[in-house]
């Protein structure tokens, strides 16, 4: 199929502006958890943190809704809060990771117990915490293939495992359990999916979108075309590029080190995680038999020069 954009829409400079977006991630989040939003609060995404080797300062931009947006470097990692308080996370992987599924569980749990705890500050016991409580919902757009089917599309809930073919929704008084979709975009095809979600993988697939497709869709596509962002935006994002292609490199240096390659990338993930609590670069690089230049490019791929 044919490229409809000369940038992807999975570049992170480009994805902020998307779902930093209100109207946008509303309509995101509508198509992909099959869920009805009234309305939808982004509480990150609107600031994309410096890093030195992208930009020396912080260019803005006014993204479709008319708010400013601070284009520096970070992952794709957004944050939105829905009118009855529960939480969707939002992340574009342009790598494949093997453990991918685990960190999703992670974000989602280290959520769920900030969610907890910002509750138990205001009530008088458990109980009453737990009765508050909101899903935590996840939306993850993978570059790469992650299950072994054809399938581009999977919305995964809890299931009763006696009746496997049946999705179980646990009620609560306040709203049904935790989703998360996964939109693997490498195997999207036309006669796979249907309306607006087919509309969504053609947008972040970078294929033609179809005539009829939601207005909201096709003004996504229009302001994250390369002929319609400023000069500086378009330096931003070729330098992103280039971090990308870097970022690939690390991981295949990581993988030619002779492990298997769930071994490898999970001695990557727990050398990130050392790095992030404070772990020396020597003391990573020892303890992971790593060389001390490949620790620093972690160290600089993931922006941890100050961790």
């Amino acid at each position: 199929m044919k490229q409809r954009n000369d940038y992807q829409p999975t570049n992170d400079i480009l994805a902020k502006m998307v779902l930093g977006t209100e109207r946008f991630v509303k309509n995101f989040i509508e198509t992909t958890l099959n869920i009805e939003v009234e309305s939808v609060q982004i509480n990150d995404g609107l600031s994309i943190y410096s890093v030195e080797s992208l930009a020396e300062e912080t260019v803005e931009i006014v993204n479709a809704d008319g708010k400013t947006v601070n284009l520096n470097y970070t992952e794709t990692d957004i944050t939105a809060t829905l009118e009855d308080g529960s939480t969707v996370i939002i992340e574009v992987q342009v790598i494949k990771q093997p453990e991918f599924l685990s960190r999703v569980d992670l974000y989602r749990s280290a959520r769920r117990v900030k969610m907890f705890e910002d509750l138990r500050a205001t009530q008088n016991s458990n109980i009453a915490t737990y009765q508050k409580l909101r899903p935590i919902h996840t939306i993850s757009i993978l570059s790469e293939n992650l299950f072994s089917d054809d399938y581009p599309f999977h919305l995964f809930a809890k299931r009763d495992i006696f009746n496997p073919d049946d999705i179980v929704y646990i009620e609560t008084k306040d709203g049904k359990e935790s989703l998360s979709a996964i939109l693997e975009l490498k195997k999207f095809s036309p006669d796979k999916l249907d309306g607006n979600l087919k509309n969504w993988f053609q947008y972040w697939a970078n294929v033609e979108i179809d005539e009829d497709a939601d207005e909201v869709i096709k003004e996504a596509d229009q302001i994250t075309q390369k002929s319609h962002l400023s000069k500086e935006v378009r330096e931003m994002v070729d330098k992103k590029i280039i971090l990308e292609e870097n970022a690939k490199a690390v991981y295949q240096t990581a993988w030619d080190g002779g492990k298997d390659e769930g071994q490898k990338e999970q001695a990557v993930q727990d050398a990130i995680f050392a790095l992030k609590i404070g772990g020396s670069l020597e003391q990573v690089a020892k303890h992971f038999n790593f060389s001390l230049d490949f620790v620093k490019q972690l160290q600089e791929e993931n922006d941890l020069k100050h961790a």
